[in-house]
């Protein structure tokens, strides 16, 4: 629950590369803004949970930059903005989700009296290959040795005796 309400002008500049086989995207900003933000809100799904609460006002001439380094599945990035002008507030928001195998955890922590700084780093790990090594060492022997103790309790079919072991 919350209101947002914003009105600037930015200038962008984005690059991709690639170093060493990973990929870097970098990105870099600046620009001013009028803007208010006051909320708190929060959410638990099956995805995993998020939530933020502030409240944040001021006009302020801005810049920026964010790096992200790895790939789609894999990769840690970091944002940074520093501003300055008449502005004042907090506000503070962070979660973990996981989506198609990837977990990703991050924060965002804006603070502003003046002058102000907003911090943005992410994490995302892809958990599909922990998922496989769980089921290729755990899952797979224990589910094997199950049915191996379970085999001697199961039903006779329909039409076959039983043999039962005679230790005599």
């Amino acid at each position: 629950m919350g209101a947002h309400a914003e009105v600037g002008a930015y200038s962008n500049v984005e690059n991709e590369t690639k170093v060493g086989g990973v990929g870097v995207k970098s990105e870099a900003h600046a620009g001013t803004k009028v803007y208010s933000d006051v909320g708190v809100s929060g959410s638990i799904g099956t995805n995993g949970a998020k939530g933020e609460a502030g409240a944040i006002a001021g006009s302020c001439a801005e810049v920026g930059a964010s790096t992200t380094v790895g790939g789609e599945r894999n990769n840690a990035s970091v944002g940074a903005k520093v501003s300055v002008g008449p502005q004042i507030g907090a506000k503070v928001g962070g979660g973990a989700t996981v989506d198609d195998g990837k977990l990703t955890v991050g924060a965002d922590v804006k603070l502003a009296l003046g002058v102000g700084i907003t911090l943005q780093p992410s994490i995302t790990v892809d958990t599909r290959p922990v998922t496989k090594a769980v089921d290729t060492v755990v899952v797979k022997p224990v589910t094997s040795v199950a049915k191996a103790v379970a085999a001697p309790f199961a039903p006779t079919p329909k039409g076959k005796k039983k043999k039962w072991y005679k230790p005599w």
